[in-house]
């Protein structure tokens, strides 16, 4: 079973889903584009999905990261 203890949402709107299930308390960080609700202004910011990298994300002792398949930087 995945820990939910320290939540890394990568985008907007799997920002919203986590807070929606009542586990805002546990974001840590967030992805750029997140700016609802107004309390994740307050977190501090991972990058920007389309060009986030790993580095980011690991500083926060992650213990879920929620991203779409839009995240990463596109192939080439």
């Amino acid at each position: 079973m995945t820990s939910a203890e320290r939540i890394v949402p990568i985008n907007g709107d799997l920002t919203e889903v986590v807070f929606a299930l009542g586990l805002g308390s546990n974001v840590v960080a967030r992805g750029l584009s997140a700016t609802y609700p107004p309390e994740v202004a307050a977190l501090p910011v991972v990058g920007y999905q389309r060009m986030i990298a790993a580095e980011p994300v690991a500083a926060f002792s992650r213990t879920l990261v929620v991203a779409s398949s839009a995240a990463g930087r596109p192939a080439r």
